[in-house]
């Protein structure tokens, strides 16, 4: 039986560490995967919000995580602080989407709220069904965000406080072999992107005129969720894969509906 991605190169931009899942996903449906790891996390450029309100981890009704990154990185903190893992435990937990509700789960932690939708829309449609007036919540996330979640839960009537435990920033993908590889063939068949940042880490890498030259040639464009697919339509390029479930599996599903689709047409 012919897989469905054989023969098909596809680029995995997710950063090192975090790109094992979609890689191997691809993989056992027979493509060709370059992993061109164009955004890694590093700790913030001060622990100061965070540490305070660990120390106060108590006095929050919920707590937050949009991403497995920002679990790694506030657990670690909570062993460098010597503070029990028990102390998270105790809270109201939500978690944006199942493999965020995983990885919490691997640290013995409880998801309260796990909303249908994985994205931030869907978990504000979730916590309308709560009453959260004057509930004080901790929004974990990444230094640079879209607020949209804060935004949200303060309409909802709560206290929302936000800290960031991790950044994101641009590798050094000069030693790359893949992108070195993929810049010497001039062909693939799919870029992914799983944020914002993978997307402008990635053109400023390749450049501008070389992604418009694979776009004419076919490649194709997939971004796993709406906030990653309006960064890149707002530069102006387009995206032809938009998965309805924001997940490595999810946007595994679109990829493959859309290729059926392509053979289909032919």
């Amino acid at each position: 039986m012919r897989l469905r991605l054989s023969g098909r190169t596809i680029v995995v931009t997710r950063a090192l560490g975090q790109a094992t899942e979609l890689i191997s996903l691809f993989e056992r449906q027979g493509a060709n995967v370059l992993h061109i790891p164009s955004i890694q996390m590093v700790p913030p450029a001060s622990w100061q919000a965070c540490d305070r309100a660990i120390s106060r981890l108590e006095h929050f009704d919920w707590v937050v995580f949009t991403s497995g990154n920002g679990i790694a990185f506030f657990t670690a903190r909570l062993r460098e602080l010597n503070v029990p893992i028990t102390r998270l435990q105790e809270r109201q937990i939500a978690a944006v989407g199942e493999s965020t509700s995983e990885c919490l789960h691997k640290h013995g932690v409880r998801v309260t709220l796990l909303p249908k939708q994985f994205n931030a829309i869907g978990l504000l449609n979730s916590f309308q069904e709560i009453d959260l007036t004057e509930s004080d919540i901790l929004l974990v996330q990444p230094e640079k965000h879209s607020g949209e979640l804060s935004k949200g839960l303060h309409a909802l009537g709560a206290e929302p406080v936000e800290i960031a435990v991790y950044r994101n920033q641009a590798p050094d993908l000069s030693e790359c072999a893949d992108l070195a590889g993929l810049l010497k063939s001039d062909h693939a068949d799919l870029l992914t992107f799983t944020s914002p940042s993978t997307f402008r880490n990635f053109v400023a890498a390749v450049g501008r005129t070389k992604l418009e030259q694979w776009q004419a040639g076919g490649c194709h464009i997939a971004a796993i969720g709406p906030s990653t697919a309006k960064a890149i339509e707002n530069q102006r390029v387009k995206v032809d894969i938009l998965p309805e479930e924001s997940s490595a599996r999810g946007l595994l599903a679109a990829i493959e509906n859309f290729y059926c689709e392509i053979v289909d047409e032919k």
